[in-house]
């Protein structure tokens, strides 16, 4: 049986601490995260690179700078007064979730879908009360939306980012293979998208 050193017995124990911070709610998860990277590093468990090396990941840097756009989208009002518009008025909770997944789905491709979700969750609570539609019923389809959306191109979900990342780093000298375009996953997650809103 092999053995795990110190750091091994460290790291257990700090994610373990950390995951029971994170259920009880008492800090928000990137604190959490940020402190356990630092608490390795100090402890001399990862080094400075190695602590920094995600920070440097295209991926990353790419959804942090979407984070900011779709903040400047919301301070603007922009996205609420188009998807008012777009809305409209829905007779019922089928036509409420027609209106709602279409907009968002192709919002989500090309803005990150976390904070299209995050946009969306007071303007559907205001458009479902003067619809007269359950909000209960919108919101978990609406993450779906957002979900198959983002799945349609590079920049819709972090996920796609990040693998694109490590795409670029595994196959750098390789050089049709290490860039991914913001289509290419097109073909495969447009008609995924489809059949998740049908």
């Amino acid at each position: 049986m092999a053995e795990i050193g110190w750091e091994g017995i460290v790291t257990i124990i700090s994610i373990v601490i950390s995951l029971v911070i994170m259920a009880g709610d008492w800090v928000g998860p990137d604190l959490v995260f940020l402190t356990l990277l630092g608490f390795l590093t100090a402890c001399r468990v990862i080094t400075p690179a190695q602590a920094a090396a995600g920070f440097s990941n295209n991926g990353l840097l790419t959804v942090m700078a979407l984070y900011v756009v779709a903040e400047g989208i919301n301070q603007t009002g922009g996205l609420e007064r188009v998807m008012n518009r777009v809305l409209g008025r829905s007779d019922g909770v089928f036509w409420a979730l027609v209106r709602m997944q279409l907009p968002v789905m192709f919002t989500s491709a090309f803005l990150n879908n976390t904070p299209i979700v995050a946009l969306m969750i007071p303007i559907l609570l205001s458009w479902s009360r003067r619809c007269s539609v359950s909000p209960k019923k919108l919101l978990i389809p609406l993450s779906y939306a957002a979900t198959f959306g983002g799945t349609a191109t590079l920049i819709g979900t972090s996920t796609n980012l990040v693998v694109s990342g490590y795409q670029e780093k595994r196959y750098a000298k390789q050089p049709p293979y290490n860039q991914m375009g913001i289509f290419d996953m097109s073909p495969y997650g447009v008609p995924y998208a489809i059949w998740g809103a049908l």
